[in-house]
């Protein structure tokens, strides 16, 4: 949600919330950290897509390499 708000040295007024994201984004349940950032300039918001939200898109996966050092090691040999 967000918030207008006016202020000046003597006064301050919030005006009524209005709904800024869906809720189709990781939150982080149970999570203390933020699960998002701002940008500096204040425009964007990066975040987690929540699994399942977009129906056109392929499933996540997760590619691990084991022993890569001993291929590194033979495609690029030291003296």
């Amino acid at each position: 949600m967000g918030v207008p708000v006016e202020a000046t040295p003597t006064m301050w007024n919030a005006r009524a919330p209005t709904k800024l994201l869906e809720p189709r984004y990781y939150t982080g349940a149970g999570n203390p950290n933020r699960s998002y950032d701002v940008s500096p300039d204040g425009g964007r918001f990066l975040m987690i897509k929540a699994s399942g939200t977009d129906a056109g898109a392929a499933p996540p996966a997760l590619i691990v390499v084991q022993h890569w050092d001993e291929e590194l090691k033979r495609l690029v040999p030291t003296k």
